[in-house]
């Protein structure tokens, strides 16, 4: 029996032509995220993780790797809940508003995951920093976490969030939370005294 429509037809029935339109409808019901002024936090900067998720080095000119990691941080956006723009936030790591996650792959020489590193405000209004990382695998996040915490420590923020698309380990001291997709984890930030 044939289905009405592609609301209800499963997408295993659906043609090809078919499955880009209903993605087109999805992505277009997606509400458009908010694009706030862009402040500059800090020097403009991608941050290098070794393939393992460990620090390796701080790269200044973000443009010098923003090839390797653009087409990666597109499809994290695509993944989030809202509409956004890559154009938007590749201004905000051109201007030291957010920073880039670079994870690279020794072995194969290339860049296999990435994302962005961000201050904003969570549903209570208060600020928080937010790592959203584009990965498929087991990727150690702690060291993101670390320096996620130190700018949490600077900037006043009550709390650090770290989302994958895929369950990674969870980093000591972070508690799992509900997402709209993927995994969220979450610790709260006490200031040093």
């Amino acid at each position: 029996m044939q289905r009405a429509n592609m609301d209800t037809k499963p997408i295993s029935e659906m043609t090809a032509a078919e499955r880009v339109a209903r993605i087109a409808e999805l992505e277009a019901a997606k509400p458009v995220a908010s694009e706030p002024e862009i402040v500059p936090l800090c020097a403009p900067a991608v941050i290098c993780f070794a393939g393992n998720g460990h620090y390796a080095t701080v790269c200044n000119e973000p443009a010098a790797l923003w090839p390797a990691i653009d087409y990666l941080i597109d499809g994290l956006l695509g993944m989030l809940p809202y509409r956004h723009r890559l154009d938007y936030w590749h201004a905000r790591i051109m201007q030291g508003a957010t920073m880039g996650l670079a994870f690279a792959d020794p072995e194969h020489n290339f860049i296999r995951d990435a994302g962005i590193l961000n201050c904003e405000l969570d549903d209570e209004g208060r600020l928080i920093v937010a790592a959203f990382v584009c990965t498929f695998r087991d990727l150690d996040l702690e060291h993101v976490a670390r320096i996620a915490e130190s700018i949490a420590l600077k900037t006043g923020a009550v709390g650090v969030r770290l989302w994958t698309p895929h369950a990674v380990p969870v980093v000591r001291g972070y508690q799992l939370e509900g997402a709209f997709a993927g995994q969220l984890q979450y610790a709260a930030v006490r200031p040093i005294q």
